[in-house]
């Protein structure tokens, strides 16, 4: 396996950013049968919600470990932090700031020109993300903001979310730092972006344009950075202005969401003038009441003040509120989303509706439900409630597809993100307070190849059984049919003993070892394409074919062999010295199966060139 610089720096793209799909799991054992946390999560959640205590004993090895580093041991010395780092499983962020602090203590017994080359060859050579993170944090105790080759590498490493918060360290010394930030902050989104916002300070007109604008937007939790943003931008005199346009009414819009949801940090009630930021914010609201993008935010401001005991002027806000959603303005705007069919927003219109129960809307939804009731499954609850519309919503949603056809044996597939399989799972939850109604879709899930609709349809199934107070043999035959069948087919132990449970039936599975769990079913599907067929060119993006091409064209595959029904292609990279090897199996000329061993997610350009070899060699 490549070092972690090399893999960050080859997956970042021209416009400097890392590749939307990338992440460090490959170099973190990620354990599919376990929690396992997201780019950054585990650091970002003990800094912001967990105390963490550090390990003395570690921390006095490693200190140890440094100040024995010399010019004739660096690469001994990484060899042996690295081996300490894998046998005692450490986690850098637990010990971070006793190690800073042991190094200064004992700067006096450290050569500094020497740990600062063995951070260098940890941070440039090293696959264990742990110890990255470690070499980071020493490299920035050394000023190195003269040395343009490492601070582009520090620049580099920042764009990964499991590292931003590492790399702000080592920024923190340099005289650009803010410069630093705020640019590398309009390049990440995740954890990253949580670290380097936080730390930004606003030194001109264009970090406060940018915050209002784009500085909450993150892909963890908007909480994380409403309050921080509001107070670097001082949310009630934007608010004041009279010339709010959409983008800073949306960003704005995001740091009230996150202001006014229960999230992880203070919410809106820390700001001494919340009222007055609220009636700000109402007064803008009247300017877009015909966008139904930013109709989430009142309802948002509702529901936080349903849970309190009102104020006068607290609710004065909710009338207004109410006011401006049931005017006819509004209104309009509500049933123009209805009839778009748009998911997002039919969904907000829905939120609105479902809030204020004078709107009474449910000839329009159920018109527009009726067109395409499975696609549009986020109308159905809402149907489900209303007297009128009820049966009729059931009769169409169960016969809305023929579910028998997606029958499959059960198999150890976590997820399918195909739109048959996600609208069962919501629509089989959404059933879950209805007894009996559309059996045959939760039997649908209960049939399903994949673990999620199963999952969904179990706990479906075990909720009636509470409110209906029935026994399993009393339930739609459809249902316990299914169960039944369910139970000789079923591989995931801890759901073959959910359904001997529903069924009453006593089996000893105390040594059962169910088969190993796929994340996702793009992981094991064939491909069944034939290799001549214009179909084989959609699973490549049209970039990647572009690339492909000028690759096949260049000679970059230099060798090919072909065992049985399996080619294996040797492919130049970009680099010299560097080759990707893709493996290409084919039945006859249908390709069942590709791989390259490069770090794209998706399928690459050295597989689209082996793809135009291979159809050159078998037309010869």
């Amino acid at each position: 396996m490549e070092s972690i610089l090399n893999y960050i720096e080859k997956n970042i793209e021209r416009n400097g950013k890392l590749s939307k799909d990338f992440t460090l799991a490959p170099y973190k054992n990620m354990n599919p049968n376990a929690v396992n946390f997201a780019d950054g999560a585990e650091d970002g959640i003990r800094l912001y919600h967990m105390k963490t205590e550090p390990d003395q004993e570690i921390i006095d090895e490693i200190i140890d470990l440094i100040k024995q580093v010399n010019e004739d041991n660096i690469e001994q010395t990484c060899v042996a932090i690295d081996k300490l780092y894998e046998e005692k499983s450490i986690k850098t962020f637990h010990n971070i700031n006793s190690i800073i602090h042991g190094i200064k203590e004992n700067a006096d017994e450290i050569n500094l020109d020497a740990m600062l080359k063995f951070s260098i060859c940890v941070v440039v050579n090293t696959r264990n993300v742990e110890m990255m993170k470690l070499g980071i944090v020493v490299l920035g105790m050394i000023n190195i903001s003269e040395n343009k080759l490492i601070v582009e590498l520090i620049q580099k490493i920042a764009l990964s979310d499991e590292l931003t918060l590492y790399a702000n360290y080592a920024i923190e010394a340099w005289d650009n730092a803010n410069d630093v930030r705020f640019m590398l902050a309009k390049k990440v989104e995740g954890w990253g972006k949580i670290h380097l916002v936080s730390t930004l300070e606003v030194t001109s007109e264009n970090i406060r344009e940018w915050l209002i604008t784009e500085g909450c937007k993150n892909d963890v939790d908007l909480g994380y950075l409403a309050n921080v943003v509001a107070h670097k931008i001082n949310l009630t005199n934007v608010l004041r202005r009279n010339n709010l346009n959409k983008r800073e009414l949306n960003g704005i819009s995001e740091i009230m969401e996150g202001l006014l949801e229960e999230g992880p940090c203070e919410g809106i009630e820390e700001f001494e003038n919340y009222i007055e930021i609220l009636e700000l914010y109402i007064d803008k609201f009247k300017s877009v009441i015909d966008d139904i993008n930013f109709y989430h935010i009142p309802v948002v401001i509702l529901e936080f003040l349903s849970q309190k005991n009102l104020t006068p002027e607290e609710q004065e806000i909710v009338t207004t509120i109410q006011n401006l959603i049931e005017s006819s303005n509004a209104v309009q705007t509500l049933k123009q989303a209805i009839k778009s069919g748009d998911m997002q927003q039919f969904g907000q219109a829905l939120k609105v509706i479902s809030f204020d129960k004078n709107i009474e809307l449910s000839d329009d939804i159920f018109e527009a439900f009726s067109q395409s009731p499975f696609e549009r499954f986020y109308a159905f609850e809402h149907l489900l409630k209303t007297q009128i519309y009820k049966e009729k919503a059931i009769e169409l949603m169960e016969k809305s597809q023929n579910f028998e056809q997606h029958y499959e044996n059960p198999k150890p597939i976590l997820w399918n993100n195909n739109e048959y399989s996600t609208n069962l799972i919501f629509i089989i939850q959404m059933l879950s307070g209805y007894p009996f109604v559309c059996s045959n879709i939760v039997a649908a899930g209960l049939m399903s190849k994949t673990m999620q609709p199963r999952n969904a349809a179990l706990n479906t199934i075990k909720n009636w059984v509470n409110i209906s107070k029935k026994n399993i043999e009393e339930f739609p035959p459809i249902i316990y049919s299914a169960l039944q069948k369910l139970q000789k087919t079923e591989i995931i132990k801890s759901y073959k003993e959910r359904i001997n449970n529903l069924l009453g039936i006593q089996e000893d599975l105390s040594n059962y070892k169910e088969p190993e769990i796929v994340m996702n079913e793009s992981e094991e599907n064939e491909i069944n394409i034939d290799l001549f067929s214009d179909d084989l060119e959609n699973i490549f993006e049209p970039q990647i074919r572009f690339r492909g091409k000028d690759y096949f064209e260049n000679n970059m595959i230099y060798s090919c062999i072909q065992k049985e029904n399996k080619y294996t292609a040797y492919v130049q990279g970009t680099e010299f010295g560097k080759e990707y090897q893709v493996e290409i199996k084919l039945d006859g000329t249908m390709v069942k199966n590709i791989n390259c061993n490069c770090p794209y997610q998706n399928n690459c350009k050295h597989e689209y060139a082996t793809i135009l070899w291979l159809r050159r060699e078998i037309k010869k």
